[in-house]
């Protein structure tokens, strides 16, 4: 809850239980925003106390309303059938948002909900020796926004980067690089992880032709298992070349982590996972495997293969359990791709059937596809690595940006709105859905208007200008009796309602909660510049609107920064 209305409707929920013999939790709980406009800012409905008071609901709404003594920041009071329709001071509601933004400046938002626990977030986890895909896009950018969210809440954050550095395929890309015939030394040298990725869908299209590859490369991935130093030289090459890769993007797309633990992390802590099921007596031998059966309606979970080597799950209960011990988390957050919803309920069940309690505190937060884009390079459609997709946001920005030569250092400009654009138009959805977003139609998502980053980013750049024009200090000490016309109170509204969009996106773990309003907010300034001028002759009133506007301006800054979009100060 907003700590701005809690106040208010503690207050009110307070007042109304003491002089009507009512609890105060239910009240509380009943307090609502009206569904239409003009009925007040907050509603109370009677229904559900007719049967205990024995008296028709709007005979209690009219008693409620008769008693109900409104205050400083309450201004009235009125019963309209069966609600009580509570209307609060705009002067004084201004007097008090606009306050706790001004002061609290790029703290605003921030609440102590988490205090004291934690969350962890696997998120982004590409694999090594293969280019970053546009598929980890969603899973890099919703993660971030994520930490940002439940950091901003008081939760001590965990980002972590799985990455996909151990298993069979690394047993294929060590067969394919291992042949002399497939060899380019000065292509491997000048591009190197495009070189992988061909070697790597080069081996298994040969496989289709030759079945004895696949053995080839199942003992070279046993054989990274068991030690052996050139297949343990050789997967570090890989690693090494992809970590200088992956860092380069990383920093792009202004992401970080606090562990680069990926799957080859764990190869210590399998052993543990295999007792553990056994002792507990959940782990069984099937047609040669080890696994753990999960439900009639799952299938089981594989621990070893008949080969005896481990797999994706194996792994993963085992960083699960390592995790929970080192965090001791509140919340283990997967944002891994919808496709992968079975694996998930795999594991969950296998964690429960295990015996460890805190299973339940385990979620995988799923995502769609982008459906124009291969990250595979199959059906038709041509691979489009991310790092293409970032280039080419930047060239036509600063393609745009050269139109305006009079911003300094316009080509900086022109980088984070590229960037901007790409990760704003990922986060504006609703996780779950896929992303409407076609290569060959940038204006989608670099136009000034609409529903883009560069918009909100533009709004925000506008805000800034007109503070500068003002030329003097923004200050509190105004008449908020000049903010209440609807544009006004609209404005107020939607600024108060920022630290509940916050957490709202916490609880939901949807990151586009915060991007929707953000385009609410700019739409409602953009409507209040057309009916209201700001730098108006008129002091008292300047003063006023440049409160307004400026921290219309903050919170735009606070909202884009939780998204990992620049608000830059001129466009």
């Amino acid at each position: 809850m907003n700590p701005l209305v809690q106040v208010v409707l503690d207050d009110i929920a307070q007042q109304v239980a003491t002089r009507m013999d009512l609890e105060v939790a239910e009240v509380r709980s009943l307090l609502e925003v009206p569904r239409e406009s003009g009925r007040g800012d907050f509603a109370l409905p009677c229904f559900p106390f007719a049967r205990v008071m024995r008296r028709a609901p709007q005979q209690i709404a009219e008693e409620i309303a008769t008693a109900f003594e409104p205050g400083p920041i309450i201004q009235s009071c009125q019963a309209t059938g069966p609600f009580v329709n509570f209307t609060l001071d705009p002067a004084e509601r201004a007097r008090r948002v606009l306050g706790a933004i001004h002061s609290g400046g790029d703290d605003f938002g921030s609440q102590d909900i988490g205090s004291g626990k934690t969350v962890v977030l696997d998120y982004s986890s590409p694999n090594i020796a293969k280019p970053f895909h546009v598929g980890h896009l969603r899973s890099t950018v919703i993660g971030a926004a994520l930490i940002r969210v439940y950091r901003s809440l008081g939760y001590q954050t965990i980002g972590v980067n799985h990455l996909g550095d151990w298993g069979t395929q690394f047993g294929h890309m060590m067969a394919a690089y291992s042949r002399e015939d497939w060899k380019d030394p000065e292509r491997e040298a000048s591009d190197p992880i495009p070189f992988y990725r061909e070697l790597y869908a080069r081996f298994n299209l040969e496989i289709e032709r030759d079945a004895g590859l696949a053995e080839e490369g199942r003992n070279w991935f046993r054989r990274l298992e068991e030690g052996d130093q050139e297949a343990r030289e050789l997967w570090k090459k890989f690693h090494d070349v992809s970590m200088i890769e992956f860092d380069r993007i990383y920093r792009k797309l202004g992401v970080t982590f606090d562990h680069f633990t990926g799957e080859s992390f764990y190869n210590d802590k399998m052993d543990r996972v295999v007792e553990e099921a056994r002792s507990r007596e959940v782990a069984v031998e099937s047609e040669g495997a080890l696994v753990i059966s999960v439900g009639d309606h799952v299938p089981p979970v594989m621990l070893l293969k008949s080969n005896g080597t481990t797999t994706y799950h194996t792994r993963d209960l085992a960083a699960a359990m390592y995790r929970q011990e080192t965090f001791d988390f509140e919340m283990l957050l997967y944002v891994v791709g919808e496709e992968q919803r079975l694996h998930f309920q795999q594991l969950f069940h296998a964690l429960e059937r295990m015996g460890f309690e805190w299973a339940a505190r385990c979620r995988h937060v799923g995502f769609g596809r982008y459906p124009n884009i291969s990250s595979r390079g199959q059906g038709g459609k041509r691979f489009v690595g991310l790092d293409e997709i970032l280039d080419e946001a930047i060239r036509r920005a600063k393609e745009k940006a050269s139109e305006n030569s009079d911003i300094e250092d316009a080509s900086g400009v022109a980088e984070v709105v590229g960037i901007g654009a790409v990760i704003f138009n990922d986060l504006k959805n609703n996780r779950k859905k896929d992303v409407d977003f076609d290569p060959e139609d940038w204006n989608t998502i670099l136009e000034f208007r609409g529903d883009t980053g560069p918009y909100v980013q533009y709004s925000h750049a506008r805000t800034a200008s007109i503070i500068r024009k003002h030329g003097a200090p923004v200050s509190t000490r105004i008449d908020y009796q000049l903010l209440t016309t609807p544009e006004d109170r609209t404005l107020v509204s939607l600024l108060e309602s920022y630290p509940g969009r916050l957490a709202m996106a916490g609880q939901e773990v949807e990151p586009s909660l915060v991007t929707r309003y953000l385009l609410d907010l700019t739409k409602a300034l953009s409507h209040y510049y057309h009916k209201h001028k700001v730098l108006v002759e008129d002091p008292p009133l300047r003063a006023a609107r440049i409160l307004l506007i400026d921290c219309a301006r903050q919170v735009i800054a606070n909202g884009l920064k939780i998204l990992g979009v620049a608000a830059p100060e001129r466009m």
